[in-house]
């Protein structure tokens, strides 16, 4: 039973139903950057190269201040994430609104960990 997307995609990639990179978009299916989509694939290379167990990499950017906020941008509005300052490893990740967010005690042993909201 799959519990999250990595597992998900990790049960896809045994089966042999995936055997390749490829980009998921999510949510309303709009996609905000001014980057080659090239660079992402090579950021996601090197994050294999340095940790052969991963599967995933998840993209997110910051829309600056003065962004204009059409109302289907903002589905992640509201986005908490707990990773590694140094690996950018994801340990934790929600987006949904929660006046408190509930964590495991040992994720802060990790060095380096740190919250964004």
């Amino acid at each position: 039973i799959a519990r999250s997307l990595g597992d998900c995609l990790r049960n896809l990639e045994k089966e042999n139903i995936i055997n390749h990179n490829f980009l998921l978009l999510y949510g309303n299916g709009t996609l905000l950057t001014s980057e080659k989509l090239n660079s992402l694939f090579y950021i996601h290379k090197e994050n294999i190269r340095q940790d052969k167990s991963c599967i995933m990499t998840l993209v997110y950017r910051q829309l600056n201040s003065n962004h204009f906020e059409h109302s289907s941008y903002t589905d992640d509005q509201h986005v908490f994430v707990l990773r590694d300052n140094n690996t950018h490893r994801v340990y934790d990740y929600s987006n949904e609104y929660l006046d408190k967010y509930q964590i495991l005690l040992d994720l802060f042993k990790q060095p380096n960990i740190t919250t964004e909201i």
